[in-house]
Formats: C-alpha cells, structure tokens, sequence
C-alpha cells in the first residue's frame, strides 16, 4: 500500500477481523485533529491531537480498563508536560519541562 496522503480526508485502518483500529485526520496533507487508536478487543488505546501535522494539545493513553495510563501536554510537537498513571488511577510520575 502506497503512503500517498489525500489531503481533507479521515484514514481509518482495520484490524484483520474487521475491529476498527485506528482514524486519523487529515487536512491539506498533514495530520490535523483528534487522531483515534483502538486496542483488538475495541477499548480506546490513546487520544491524540494534531495542529498542522504535529503533536498538539492533551495526548492520552488508556489501560485496556479504560482508565488513563498516561496524559502527555504537547505546544505544537514540543513536550511540556507528561503524567504517568498507575492502573488504580493514582499518579505514578509527573513531569514539566523547563522553560
């Protein structure tokens, strides 16, 4: 399969079952938007946003229970922020990056 990206469009990738993995939005040929990616059995793996094809916003990974795992702050693909979750919600490790 080619990596020809069609700008204004939202690609949607499948597991071999039919499960739906993943959409990813694109606007004029960048990733722009809420980009979604879905474990096998069909629970929501992370969240993560685009501004002009880089990482912006609240980035968030899920355990397979659905409860965060870890919440990562990006200001157009520069990390500001990371918090690391353990499974039973409470916080694990937490991390600013210096000005």
């Amino acid at each position: 399969m080619a990596n020809k990206i069609v700008a204004n469009k939202v690609f949607k990738m499948f597991y071999t079952d039919g499960q739906l993995a993943s959409t990813l939005p694109y606007v004029n040929g960048k990733k722009e938007g809420e980009a979604l990616f879905y474990y096998p059995e069909g629970g929501l793996e992370r969240r993560l946003h685009y501004k002009q094809g880089e990482l912006h916003g609240k980035q968030e990974y899920f355990y397979k229970t659905g409860k965060k795992k870890t919440v990562l702050q990006y200001k157009l693909g520069v990390l500001v922020k990371a918090v690391q979750y353990h499974a039973d919600g409470k916080i694990k490790r937490q991390v600013t990056a210096a000005a």
